[in-house]
């Protein structure tokens, strides 16, 4: 797997997805060419890596590399990986059999025996008929994604004044919103036996490591969550083949009785005199007890696993992985500080139409006191997950970090000026509304980032609508000036200083020179002054 060096991320992701899907094609070419090596017992497994890795890039970035991956390939691709995966699925069988060969007694090993080269015989029929063929396949599907891939037209808008998106920012949202998919199919799983959740949970799995794996090499610490992943994704896998090989024990077994009946049947009607016909019982049933001691080993394997998977998976381990992973996002998100865009706010009348059944995410804030330091603890709700962050403003600078629920519920209780709302998000002609409906206060407000601070925006229709005010400063006009109507002055909470010499100026002195007990209000929210 290519691992990109720091100065790549920083480009159009564009180009560096580009740059990774050609990487990941001359790896499938490479596997595909050594399939036909009967010493290369890895070949198959590499080759099946390497069109999963390329298949999630072209995913991933659908919208960065249109014009250059054809519907028609990405089926070809697909039709690829789907040709190998029951020859696959028997050698991993065929793997766990071998191994559980010291764990039988002597008299269930002719059960091992049977079932193995019944699965070497559906192997054989599995793989592709024609190995070559596969391989020709693959080169011609490399020829047409390479010269598509290494160019790509660009259309220049020169009134856009919005900094463009590096390809560090699209990894680090794609990375969040795989983060959510994978938490939610996680605490799906219930049981060894929920193998389509689980086997969904892996695909999310892999497709969360084949984002960060490219990172690996500018990113250090994304190295120990790639290892992580693959040790999960592990598991899963394990779960998953353990689950396939209790369908394939069954149908093994199915099949002996149905052997069984057959020659008893033949048995029971031959025209012979000897009586020794029916001493001796088939073949066949003498595999019972070892199909049944096979049985047994491999639902020990399953619990096992799925004991495993509780104990590093559920709540806390999940949660602890998860906080490492935002934090990465988050890190990979944040803008450059002179690519920092100011953002451009309207307050509206009403919730635009547009928005109003659409998905949206539950919003809490709240401040925690303090005058150099501005901290707000922030809860997001939206279906299926729950995310906990801390922000930190202090000067320009702003830092939002994940934190894990147990740290926010023991803060919570501390913070001031608490705001709850609901956040909708539109995506209208290549620029990312925001929209901010206050519960409890009539107030909605709609965000968007402007590089410039222009005023040259152009309000979509569907806002425009809903429109009352632009409300980011930078728009306002001078109050008292011809044709600008006089604004009332935003209100601002004083500091514990200002309130401090205001109670000195307001309260009475006793007569001793001490003035009556009065409330202090350094460490309380401005509204509750009165």
């Amino acid at each position: 797997m290519k691992r990109l060096p720091t100065e790549v991320l920083e480009r159009q992701p564009e180009e560096v997805s580009r740059i990774l899907a050609l990487s990941l094609i001359e790896e499938a070419a490479g596997a595909a060419e050594r399939l036909g090596d009967p010493e290369d017992p890895e070949a198959l497994h590499d080759f099946r890596v390497a069109l999963r890795r390329l298949r999630s890039c072209f995913r991933a970035y659908r919208p960065y590399l249109r014009g250059s991956t054809p519907k028609k390939v990405r089926r070809e691709l697909r039709d690829l990986a789907a040709s190998t995966n029951a020859a696959r699925d028997i050698e991993v069988q065929l793997a766990w059999l071998t191994a559980q060969s010291d764990k039988l007694e002597a008299g269930d090993q002719g059960a091992l025996h049977w079932l193995a080269e019944r699965l070497e015989n559906e192997r054989r029929e599995a793989l592709p008929e024609h190995l070559q063929r596969l391989v020709e396949e693959v080169g011609r599907i490399r020829k047409v994604l390479t010269k598509r891939l290494t160019s790509w037209k660009v259309r220049l808008d020169t009134t856009a004044n919005r900094p463009r998106l590096s390809f560090k920012n699209v990894t680090g949202d794609l990375v969040r919103q795989q983060l959510d998919t994978l938490r939610v199919q996680l605490r799906a799983i219930e049981s060894p036996e929920d193998n389509a959740r689980a086997h969904a949970a892996r695909i999310s799995a892999k497709r969360l490591r084949y984002l960060l794996e490219p990172l690996a090499r500018a990113i250090p610490r994304a190295q120990s969550l790639v290892n992580e992943l693959k040790k999960l994704q592990d598991l899963l896998g394990d779960l998953h083949d353990a689950n396939l090989l209790v369908m394939t024990l069954g149908t093994a077994m199915e099949a002996s009785a149905i052997e069984d009946a057959r020659r008893l049947h033949q048995l029971a009607f031959q025209q012979t005199n000897e009586a020794s016909a029916f001493d001796a019982p088939p073949a066949s049933l003498e595999q019972h007890p070892g199909l049944l001691a096979l049985a047994g080993l491999l639902n020990d394997e399953r619990q096992r696993l799925f004991r495993e998977f509780e104990s590093g998976w559920r709540e806390r381990g999940l949660d602890r992985f998860a906080a490492r992973v935002e934090a990465l996002a988050a890190q990979m998100c944040s803008p450059r500080p002179d690519d920092r865009s100011a953002p451009k706010r309207f307050v509206l009348q009403r919730l635009p139409d547009l928005v109003r059944a659409g998905p949206s995410t539950l919003i809490e804030e709240g401040w925690l006191p303090g005058d150099d330091i501005k901290e707000c603890l922030v809860r997001e709700r939206s279906p299926g997950t729950v995310r906990h962050y801390r922000v930190v403003r202090f000067g320009p600078e702003t830092r939002r970090e994940a934190i894990s629920r147990r740290v926010f519920v023991s803060l919570w209780p501390l913070t001031r000026n608490r705001v709850r709302k609901r956040r909708y998000q539109v995506v209208d002609g290549g620029r990312k509304w925001q929209i901010d409906d206050f519960l409890g206060r009539k107030r909605t407000v709609a965000e968007t980032e402007d590089a410039s601070g222009s005023r040259e925006l152009q309000v979509p229709e569907w806002l425009a609508s809903c429109l009352r005010k632009e409300g980011t400063p930078a728009t306002r006009g001078k109050s008292g000036g011809k044709g600008s109507p006089r604004r009332r002055r935003a209100h601002r909470a004083p500091s514990a200083e200002e309130a401090s010499d205001s109670l000195r100026r307001t309260i009475p002195s006793n007569g001793s020179g001490n003035r009556r007990p009065s409330r202090d209000y350094s460490n309380h929210p401005a509204e509750e002054k009165g």
